[in-house]
């Protein structure tokens, strides 16, 4: 809730800037990021909750995730794994 409140306030706060540049931080190691997340996913919060992060993957474990997605029909048009 702190940082939805942050991202939505036009208060220009130390706190609200600190909140911000440190989720632009979060947001571009996010892009960048490769491997497995365990998500916590629940009613009282309308966002996912990331539990566990592990740097890198087998690609064995890629495949098998990439087949489940393409079986389910919701697969994107182009998916491209990294070795």
């Amino acid at each position: 809730m702190e940082v939805t409140a942050a991202l939505s306030s036009s208060a220009p706060t130390r706190e609200n800037a600190m909140m911000k540049e440190k989720l632009k931080g979060f947001q571009l190691f996010l892009a960048d990021f490769e491997g497995m997340m365990v998500v916590e996913m629940n009613r009282t919060s309308q966002y996912p909750v990331a539990i566990e992060m592990n740097q890198g993957c087998s690609s064995t474990d890629a495949r098998l995730l990439f087949e489940r997605i393409k079986s389910s029909g919701i697969a994107p048009p182009v998916v491209v794994l990294s070795p």
